[in-house]
Formats: C-alpha cells, structure tokens, sequence
C-alpha cells in the first residue's frame, strides 16, 4: 500500500458507496485503518493517492461497473503494468534453483520507493517500521549456518586479513528470523528497524568476534559433527 501510494502518478479512487447494504462491510473499517497505519508509519499522505470514496455525491470518475472476478482480473492486470514498470526491463529471466536467493517483489518495491524518497520522516519512518537489523553476539561460532538458511541473501560471510565474520544487509530482510531460530548457539537477534550506518550495503554484524580463519573452522566443524552424532543418537 506504501509503495502503491508512493509510485501512483494519479489517484487511485476506491468507489464504496454501495458497502453499507454489504454483509462484509467491517472490510471497509478495516481497509481505514491499514490506510492510517501506513500513513503514520512512512509519514505519506496515502489518502492523497489511494481515495476512498463513500457518497455518491462524492464521485467524480466515469462509473464502471465490474463483477468480483472482473474487478480482480483488472486489478491484476493494472499492477502487473505497474510493477514490470518499476523492475527493470533487461533483467533475464532464467531458471534458478531451489538453493538461489531471492527477495520478495513487495520488499523489492519498497526499496525501490527508498531510492527515489528524498531524506526526510517519510524514509525515517518506513525504515523504522519496515526494516529490520540483525546482530550476532558474542556466542557467535562463525559457523554460519544463518547464511546458508537466509532466504534472501541478507546476510554473507566476510573474509580478510583481519579475519572471518558475518555481514548483514538490511534491504535484503524481511525479519522472518530463519537465522536466529536456526542459530544452535542462540547468538542472532533480530530486532525492528534499521540500526546501521547504511540501508543499502553490507556491514559487519557480529564486531565482537575476531576468530581467524582457522579457527572459525573448527567452530563450523565442532557444529556440524555435533549435529551428525545427535542424528545418530536419535
């Protein structure tokens, strides 16, 4: 819906005039308050581009009318237009496999609504509500597990001559909390909202280990032949 209201050139009219004689008209109390929700957090004027029209007076479109399957197909329609137009055209479309990383389209959008925002409370606040930050403490065996179980490749292992660690991109997650649920040491946390030095780049997330590469080796090995003797056992 943010990302709807921050890409729409025009607005959007939702005509609601016949919702009152309707069973499920609660829908439309509830599509009020997703709408101020959205409104409060990224400090947009959804309302502007996403206008709810109640009274008949109030209407100020050419009437279309369309049963439930045609509105559906229409609106599918119009926000496949809407989105193949967001996402750049030359990107090929391959087979990927199972193992591939991928980000969800939604979360693809609302970065790409980032990128083009000037700096300011409406950035602050989507980042603040939709965003997430992920550390690794000091439990942390380097044995990354969290990188092969990450979903969207939010998080990647760093090699250098200070030594092994984990890096953490904020644009890539979506908080779903594989890493920290997979995590057999309990080191990960995840938390709401961005809390490093920059959206859109990897940064080091666990800055209290210092294990070379030999010994975060030995960390990954001691973990993994725990889990195989623990299969044995069981």
């Amino acid at each position: 819906m943010i990302s709807s209201a921050g890409f729409l050139e025009t607005p959007l009219y939702l005509n609601l005039t016949a919702c009152p004689q309707c069973e499920n008209s609660f829908v439309v109390e509830k599509l009020k308050e997703r709408i101020e929700k959205a409104r409060a957090k990224a400090s947009l004027d959804v309302l502007a581009k996403i206008v709810l029209v109640e009274k008949k007076g109030d209407l100020v479109f050419e009437d279309i009318s369309y049963d439930r399957r045609r509105f559906f197909q229409a609106l599918k329609t119009m926000t496949s237009a809407q989105v193949a137009a967001f996402l750049d055209e030359n990107t090929a479309q391959t087979n990927t496999p199972y193992s591939a990383k991928k980000l969800p389209l939604k979360r693809e959008l609302l970065n790409k609504l980032i990128k083009r925002m000037p700096s300011g409370n409406g950035v602050i606040g989507i980042l603040e509500n939709y965003a997430f930050t992920i550390k690794a403490g000091s439990s942390c065996t380097n044995c990354f597990a969290c990188v092969g179980m990450c979903p969207t490749g939010a998080l990647k292992i760093k090699k250098d001559t200070e030594g092994i660690g984990l890096l953490f991109n904020s644009s890539l997650c979506t908080g779903c909390a594989l890493c920290r649920d997979f995590c057999r040491m309990e080191a990960v946390t995840v938390a709401k909202g961005f809390r490093g030095t920059d959206y859109f780049e990897y940064e080091i997330c666990n800055p209290c280990s210092s294990q070379s590469h030999e010994q975060a080796s030995r960390g990954a090995g001691a973990v993994i032949e725990e889990m195989v003797c623990r299969g044995r056992r069981e």
